[in-house]
C-alpha cells in the first residue's frame, strides 16, 4: 500500500526528512546520498510500488557479486533497510519487510559505519565538546587511545598531526579547516594550557559520551569510537581515488593482501582530506 504516492515521490520525501528525533530537515548533501542509494536500488531490482521483501534479498544477494567494496555494499543496503522501515512507519508499507535481513558479511556491530543523516543528527544533539569529537574523529579515523593523546599543542597551524599510533608506528593526520575552528572554539572556551587534551577523556570515557550522544540523537546500534574509523575510511575510500593516501590515514601495517606498501605523504593525506571534507555541512 502507497497511499497513492510513486516510488520516486516517496525517495524524495524520505531523502528529505528529518533525522534523529525529528529535528531540522538534512542537509542538500545528506539528501543526495539518500537518493543516490535509493535510486541505485530502484535502478537494479524494481521500478514501481510495493516493494517486496524478495526484490530486498535479491538486491542484497547482487551486491554480494558486485565490484563494490563490502564496506560499500553495506552502505546500500543500509539506506534501503532504513527506507522500507520508515516507510513502514508512514504507513507506506503494510508491513516490515526488512526482518532478518542482514548487512553484507554479517559483519558485527563495530563495523557498522553511520548514514550521512545519522552523522548531522549526531551533529545537532550534541554540544561544542561533541562537535568537536565527532569531527576530529571523522577527520582522522583514529583510534580510541590516539585519538584520547591528542593535546592542542600538537596541532599545526597547517591541520596537521603527526602522532605515534598502534605498533609504535608514526604517521601523519589532517583536520579540515572546519574541524579547526571548533577545536579553536573549543580551546577558547576551556582556556587550557597549550599542553592539555583536546578531548580531556580516557578512551573509557570517550566510548561513555558518545553512546549518551547516540541515544539523545537517536541513533541506531552502537555509537562509539570504532565506528566513527570505519564510516571514516569508508567514506574516504568512495570520495577519494588516492587509496594509497587512504591506507596511510588508517595507520594500517600489514598489505600483503596489494604485496605491496607504498607511503603517503603528508600533502597526499592532507589532499584527501580536503578533497573529501567529510564535516562540511555537519
Amino acid at each position: 500500500m502507497s497511499k497513492g504516492l510513486s516510488l520516486d515521490e516517496a525517495f524524495r520525501e524520505y531523502a528529505s526528512s528529518p533525522v534523529g528525533n525529528g529535528r531540522k530537515a538534512p542537509s542538500a548533501k545528506t539528501q543526495d546520498a539518500r537518493l543516490k542509494r535509493l535510486i541505485y536500488f530502484k535502478i537494479q531490482c524494481l521500478s514501481r510500488w510495493p516493494i517486496q521483501r524478495d526484490k530486498i534479498v535479491g538486491y542484497q544477494n547482487w551486491l554480494s557479486v558486485s565490484p563494490r567494496a563490502p564496506a560499500s555494499q553495506r552502505a546500500y543496503l543500509q539506506t534501503v533497510l532504513s527506507f522500507c522501515r520508515w516507510a513502514h512507519k508512514r504507513g507506506y508499507l503494510e508491513e516490515d519487510i526488512t526482518y532478518d535481513i542482514t548487512l553484507p558479511n554479517g559483519e558485527a556491530e563495530e563495523a557498522q559505519i553511520f548514514e550521512p543523516e545519522e552523522l548531522s543528527a549526531l551533529i545537532e544533539a550534541g554540544d561544542l565538546h561533541d562537535r568537536v569529537i565527532v569531527s576530529v574523529l571523522l577527520d582522522t579515523a583514529l583510534r580510541a587511545e590516539e585519538a584520547c593523546s591528542l593535546r592542542f599543542v600538537d596541532i599545526r597551524a597547517d591541520g596537521a598531526i603527526s602522532l605515534v599510533g598502534k605498533g609504535n608506528r608514526r604517521r601523519t593526520v589532517v583536520l579540515s579547516q572546519l574541524t579547526l575552528e571548533r577545536v579553536g572554539y573549543w580551546q577558547a572556551r576551556k582556556a587550557p594550557t597549550s599542553d592539555n587534551l583536546i578531548f580531556g577523556l580516557q578512551p573509557g570515557g570517550l566510548r561513555k559520551r558518545l553512546a549518551r550522544l547516540g541515544d539523545h540523537a537517536g541513533i541506531g546500534g552502537r555509537v562509539h569510537p570504532h565506528r566513527f574509523r570505519h564510516t571514516s575510511l569508508t567514506m574516504y575510500s568512495e570520495k577519494v581515488a588516492d587509496l594509497d593516501a587512504v591506507r596511510a590515514l588508517a595507520g594500517h601495517a600489514d598489505l600483503k593482501t596489494t604485496q605491496r606498501y607504498l607511503h603517503a605523504d603528508e600533502r597526499r593525506i592532507r589532499g584527501a582530506v580536503q578533497s573529501a571534507n567529510l564535516v562540511a555541512g555537519l
